[in-house]
């Protein structure tokens, strides 16, 4: 669902309570929703959908990227991110979802709670681990082959 928020921590309400959604307990028991925070003060809010195949699930933060896209066209961009459990723990997006925001540009605040359970913000592109650089990398190939 889509509304109007104002603030960061009514997105994190919102987010929790879209966990609900997910009410596949019996495959495994941690229920994960993802929510958006944009420019506008408008939220997007989504629910895993969790399949038997542990390795089909589609996560929430993967499925919120489209939505996230759709505002971007109507020059609209995405100011916070957040995944969280059903116990309201705040979980960074999972490395494929990292790629998906991270290579479509977004670079929203993603907010995440550490090991002894406090709250840490970080940049989402900062999450993402570096990246070779592809023409050093063509440049290694285009030696080794004497030709590219």
């Amino acid at each position: 669902y889509q509304r109007r928020v104002h603030g960061v921590l009514t997105l994190y309400e919102e987010v929790k309570k879209t966990t609900a959604k997910d009410h596949k307990d019996v495959l495994y028991p941690i229920r994960l929703a993802a929510g958006v925070l944009f420019c506008d003060g408008t939220i997007r809010c989504v629910a895993q959908n969790k399949l038997l195949e542990f390795g089909h699930t589609l996560d929430p933060v993967t499925k919120i990227v489209t939505y996230m896209e759709d505002k971007r066209e109507q020059g609209i961009e995405c100011r916070v991110l957040l995944q969280c459990d059903q116990f309201g723990n705040l979980h960074p997006p999972f490395a494929a979802a990292r790629a998906h925001v991270a290579e479509a540009g977004f670079n929203p605040t993603v907010y995440l709670h550490n090991p002894e359970g406090v709250v840490h913000s970080v940049k989402a592109f900062d999450l993402v681990p570096d990246t070779p650089c592809i023409e050093s990398a063509f440049k290694v190939l285009h030696h080794v082959d004497g030709q590219l």
